[in-house]
């Protein structure tokens, strides 16, 4: 969490995605963090944790939640991220 804040402080992105766990905290609290000094970068939950809801990512600030254990999960995921972007194509890895 310590170096994704660094980084989200020095550097300018286009959306964060964010997992609820990390290794030396919750992705809520770095949201939270985040939204301290960039209100309007979007915000996006990826997670397989059932610790997090829609919900609770909507009330913390986050533009929503896409959970892993969702059968279409790689289907949503860029729908999402798109949709955030405000365009609707995005460069795919290959």
């Amino acid at each position: 969490m310590a170096e994704a804040l660094r980084l989200a402080s020095k550097e300018q992105f286009s959306l964060y995605l964010l997992d609820y766990h990390l290794p030396d905290g919750t992705g809520i609290e770095l949201c939270l963090l985040i939204k301290n000094f960039d209100t309007t970068t979007p915000i996006l939950f990826a997670t397989a944790t059932s610790s997090m809801t829609n919900q609770q990512a909507l009330n913390i600030g986050a533009q929503g939640l896409i959970s892993k254990n969702s059968d279409n999960f790689a289907e949503k995921l860029p729908i999402r991220v798109a949709e955030l972007l405000d365009t609707k194509e995005l460069p795919l890895a290959k």
